[in-house]
């Protein structure tokens, strides 16, 4: 909208003696204005035109980029007849609305005094309202170039964040078995068992392990425990992941103290946990937690003390952007309930490329229950699937951004530009006096600099604001970071500036001749 307003002050600002002459021919003043405002809309609806354009090409790109099953009902964003008459509506309002200002400037009421005006250039209201634009722009763009300079700048710290996992090398298959075929905890187990042990020997496997609900999934189990000889803090739950003989190793999950479980941690033995790092040192601080005891029960008997056998780093159990969660993992041949062994999520870590062995690890599922469904994918793809919410965010605002980088550059370029062409008699007089090249250039340069500064001063305060509202979606940046402010404004400025040095270059080449009786 800034850019129609400027290009339809530009054109009134140099058809005003063509305005005047008409007028005094006759015309009415309401059919001058009538004129204007309908060129002024058909240079509206061109732009509206072209951005249907766009929009057809774009929202099919945007939606390609949406994380799959995040957008509700994607099959209904589409342009349809809605789209159009809303793009009718704002192109007429824009036509009429910016093309207003220039007609009513251009017709003045003293016909004499718009006919004996030859020579003189545009008016100082029509070059402050051109500039006023322009800076309007310039912070515009600078409040979405720094709210996509904060949304990158959180998206990377988000993928660098460690999980507590090696996810590199790694495939998962997932597995739901039914009640019907399997009803026992004990079939249950030997499904698993069988699966792992073929898992274990596919051709460059170095570890295979299960767990019921893997980590940054959508579910886990969560629940109170006793501790032995003392009291549980009352606020402190932790997530209960029943896990299999190799898991830790498969997941590269790093054992801090203490040993990993074994197929000998079956029914017969003696219950036996692991717990993350946090557990220990909330539970048993300054203390070795291995061969202390917990319980799973409110009010356990003897046979239900579990003795804790190791400890392993603690894990991002929900999302990378939350706090790592304490756990207490199990041994699944130790759990006796169906619920907790029917959903299982088998990791495979492998020295072959985890895509490759996909088929090996469908075959052996195959061998155990054809008729089993499962669900296979890379934990790295997992992982991508978990950020694909916050990527899509940050493409999309960045997007925007650019697109009003673009806008604003080429709006600053014809400000600039029709502001050399106004002013040629003025150069090619300096220029006649003795001005350098480096003086014209200096000047143009340094009004075009004023310009721009205001914008980024306005924008500033803007973008201040507009990342407060940013600010739930920030992850480990703050909504201030002077970084990101900086890096934003010297990119802005710096674009700015090169638009505009182009025509003012081109005002260093004027022949003072030519110039001084430019008209």
């Amino acid at each position: 909208c800034a850019n129609v307003a400027s290009l339809s002050l530009v054109r009134a600002a140099g058809r005003g003696q063509e305005m005047a002459v008409r007028s005094a021919l006759g015309a009415g003043r309401w059919r001058l204005v009538r004129q204007l405002l309908t060129e002024s809309t058909a240079l509206s609806f061109t732009g509206g035109a072209a951005g249907l354009l766009l929009a057809f090409w774009g929202v099919p790109a945007l939606l390609a980029l949406a994380p799959a099953g995040k957008i509700p009902r994607p099959e209904m964003i589409r342009i349809d007849g809605w789209v159009l008459a809303f793009t009718f509506g704002i192109s007429t309002v824009t036509g009429i609305l910016f093309g207003l200002a220039p007609a009513f400037q251009v017709l003045k009421p003293d016909v004499r005094d718009s006919l004996s005006s030859v020579g003189r250039r545009v008016t100082g209201g029509h070059e402050r309202l051109r500039g006023a634009l322009a800076i309007s722009e310039i912070a515009l763009a600078l409040m979405l170039l720094t709210g996509a300079g904060l949304m990158l700048k959180s998206f990377l710290r988000l993928r660098s964040v460690n999980p507590g996992f090696v996810s590199q090398s790694v495939m998962t298959l997932t597995v739901d078995l039914e009640d019907s075929t399997y009803r026992t905890a004990g079939q249950m187990q030997a499904f698993h068992t069988r699966t792992l042990a073929g898992l274990s020997g596919l051709p460059g496997a170095v570890a295979a392990g299960a767990v019921d609900w893997l980590p940054l999934g959508d579910a886990l189990a969560m629940g109170d425990f006793q501790v032995e000889g003392r009291l549980r803090p009352r606020s402190f739950i932790v997530d209960k992941p029943c896990v299999s003989p190799g898991y830790f190793r498969a997941m590269g999950i790093r054992l801090q103290r203490g040993r990993e479980f074994t197929e000998r941690d079956n029914k017969t033995a003696p219950g036996v946990v692991i717990v993350s790092q946090s557990v220990a040192r909330t539970l048993w601080p300054g203390e070795d937690p291995v061969g202390k005891r917990i319980s799973m029960e409110d009010h356990p008997k003897p046979e239900d003390w579990l003795t804790v056998v190791g400890v392993v780093d603690d894990l991002k159990q929900r999302a990378l952007a939350k706090s790592p969660d304490p756990a207490i993992y199990q041994p699944y041949l130790q759990v006796s309930h169906p619920f907790f062994l029917s959903h299982m999520t088998y990791v495979l870590r492998t020295t072959r490329p985890p895509v490759s062995v996909a088929a090996g690890m469908r075959a052996v599922l195959r061998n155990v229950d054809k008729d089993q469904p499962i669900s296979i994918a890379s934990m790295d793809s997992l992982i991508s699937t978990t950020i694909a919410e916050p990527q899509f965010q940050t493409r999309l605002l960045a997007s925007f951004a650019l697109i009003a980088l673009m806008l604003t550059v080429v709006g600053v370029y014809g400000v600039l530009s029709y502001s050399v062409r106004q002013r040629t008699q003025e150069i090619g007089v300096r220029m006649a006096l003795g001005a350098q090249n480096v003086d014209v250039l200096r000047m143009l340069l340094k009004k075009a600099l004023v310009v721009i500064c205001a914008g980024i001063v306005i924008g500033g305060a803007g973008s201040l604001a507009f990342a407060r509202v940013l600010a739930r979606f920030l992850f480990e940046v703050k909504p201030s970071d002077p970084a990101t402010f900086a890096a934003v404004a010297l990119l802005l400025a710096g674009s700015a500036l090169s638009a505009c040095y182009i025509p003012a270059r081109r005002a260093t080449g004027v022949d003072p001749l030519v110039a001084l009786r430019y008209e």
